[in-house]
C-alpha cells in the first residue's frame, strides 16, 4: 500500500505515543493532511457498493432510526484497503442512518487538527487509526465519543487516560503476534531455512513491533532456522535489495508489511523470483499473480471489516451503551490468511465482492439498543471466527 509508511511515520512520531495496518515519506514539514470538509462524504456515495438483498431484518431499518453523524480518521482513501474500508462504512451509514465525514490524517498534528475540525462539524463519534492525547482531551471536553480502529495505543499516559474516560468507546485490531508467528511457520513448513525478516523502526507502529514480537518467538522454536539478517527502518525495499545481493543462499524473506507492490518488483529485479519465498502483510495489487507464481506463500489481510466492529462499539457508546469494561485492553481479530490462488480467488469473491462481510443485521446484533443480550462475549464471537470460512457460513443464504 502506497501510504503504509507514511502512515508508520507518523506512528515514529507518536513513538511512545501511539502503537495500525507503505513508501517511503519524509516527515519533514509537508502537511499531507486534507481538511475535514475536503474529503467529507455523503453516506453511501462511493462509487463501489454492494448490492444484495438481504431480505426481512429483524432490526429497526434506518429509515427507523435517530439520525448521527460520525468522523472517521484515516491515512487516506486510494488504496485497495482504504477504499474497501470506505465501502464497508458508507454501507453501514445508510443501514444506521448515520451521516459520516471523512478526514485524512496521519502526523499527529494534522490527526489532532481533523479532531477539532470533525467536532466543530457536529460529529457526535469520531473513529480514528491514530491516537493521541490531545484527540482524547479534545472529544472529552465537547462530549464526543471516540475509538480506535486497526491500532491500539501503548502509552502508558494515554492508557491511564482512556481508562477513565467518559467518551472513549475502545480499540479494536488484528491480532499481530499471532500473524508475526504464522507467517515464521509457513516459510518453514515450506522448507525455508536461510531467512531474513524486515520491519518498520522500532517504536514507530505497534502493529509492526507486535509482528516482530510474533517473528521472533516463533523463530526461537526452530533449531535449524538461519535467520541471515534483520532490518528495521523506513527504507525496506532498498535493505531487502542488498540482502538479495550479500546473501545469495537466503530462500525465504519476512516483511511486517508496506509497499507490497515493491517489494514484488524487488524480488523480479534482483533474481530472487523463483527462488525465494515471501511473507508478508496487507493484499494489495498483484497478490494472486504471486501466489501462482510461487513468489509470495503467505499474506495477511482482510481488516476493512475490522471499522464496522468499530463504528458498534461508537454507535453503542452514542446510544448510552458499554460494552467494554477495561477501555485499556484492545479487542483483538483474526486476519485473513492467504496462502494459494484459491485462497486469494476466495478473498476477491466474499471480501470484495457484492456482500460486505458483515451484513446490516449482523452489526445491529451488536447494539444493545437493538438486542440487549450483545455483550464482550459476542464481540468476541465475532472477532475469532472471522475467516473465509466463516463469511462463507455466514452468508450461505445470500451467494446462492
Amino acid at each position: 500500500m502506497k501510504k503504509l509508511l507514511a502512515l508508520a511515520l507518523c506512528m515514529a512520531m507518536t513513538a511512545g505515543m501511539l502503537a495500525g495496518c507503505g513508501n517511503s515519506v519524509s516527515t519533514s514539514d509537508t502537511n499531507t493532511s486534507k481538511s475535514s470538509e475536503s474529503v467529507a462524504s455523503e453516506s453511501g456515495t462511493s462509487e463501489s457498493s454492494y448490492n444484495f438483498d438481504a431480505g426481512e431484518s429483524e432490526y429497526p431499518s434506518a429509515d427507523e432510526l435517530e439520525p448521527h453523524k460520525i468522523g472517521v480518521i484515516w491515512y487516506g482513501y486510494t488504496d485497495q484497503l482504504s477504499t474497501s474500508m470506505k465501502k464497508n462504512m458508507d454501507y453501514l451509514a445508510s443501514e444506521f442512518n448515520v451521516e459520516l465525514v471523512y478526514a485524512e490524517a496521519y502526523l499527529a498534528e494534522d490527526c489532532i487538527s481533523e479532531t477539532e475540525n470533525l467536532i466543530e462539524a457536529g460529529c457526535e463519534g469520531i473513529m480514528t487509526l491514530g491516537l493521541f492525547a490531545a484527540m482524547v482531551e479534545k472529544c472529552e471536553e465537547a462530549g464526543v465519543y471516540l475509538a480506535q480502529f486497526c491500532n491500539v495505543v501503548t502509552d502508558d499516559e494515554i492508557l491511564g487516560m482512556i481508562a477513565d474516560s467518559k467518551y472513549f468507546a475502545g480499540m479494536i485490531t488484528e491480532s499481530d503476534v499471532s500473524g508475526g508467528e504464522m507467517m515464521v511457520e509457513d516459510l518453514y513448513e515450506r522448507g525455508c531455512r536461510n531467512i531474513v525478516w524486515l520491519s518498520l523502526q522500532a517504536g514507530a507502529s505497534a502493529n509492526h513491533d507486535n509482528r516482530v514480537r510474533g517473528i521472533e518467538a516463533e523463530i526461537e522454536k526452530y533449531g535449524d532456522l538461519n535467520v541471515l539478517a534483520t532490518y528495521r527502518g523506513t527504507d525496506i525495499s532498498e535493505a531487502l535489495t542488498t540482502f538479495a545481493v550479500t546473501y545469495p543462499e537466503m530462500d525465504g524473506i519476512l516483511i511486517t508489511g508496506g509497499d507490497v507492490e515493491e517489494y514484488y518488483q524487488v524480488m523480479t529485479s534482483e533474481g530472487l523470483s523463483g527462488n525465494v519465498v515471501l511473507a508478508t502483510f496487507d493484499i494489495g495489487e498483484g497478490t494472486g499473480e504471486r501466489l501462482e507464481s510461487g513468489d509470495l506463500g503467505w499474506i495477511a489481510g482482510g481488516q476493512a471489516p475490522t471499522s464496522g466492529i468499530a463504528f458498534s462499539l461508537l454507535y453503542n457508546a452514542i446510544t448510552g451503551n458499554k460494552i467494554l469494561d477495561d477501555l485499556t485492553q484492545p479487542l483483538y481479530r483474526n486476519f485473513l490468511i492467504l496462502q494459494s490462488v484459491e485462497d486469494y480467488d476466495n478473498y476477491v469473491k466474499y471480501l470484495e465482492g457484492n456482500i460486505p462481510a458483515y451484513t446490516g443485521d449482523e452489526i445491529k446484533a451488536l447494539i444493545k439498543a437493538f438486542n440487549p443480550e450483545a455483550d464482550l462475549a459476542l464481540y468476541e464471537e465475532y472477532n475469532t471466527n472471522y475467516s473465509i470460512d466463516d463469511i462463507v457460513e455466514r452468508h450461505a443464504d445470500l451467494f446462492q
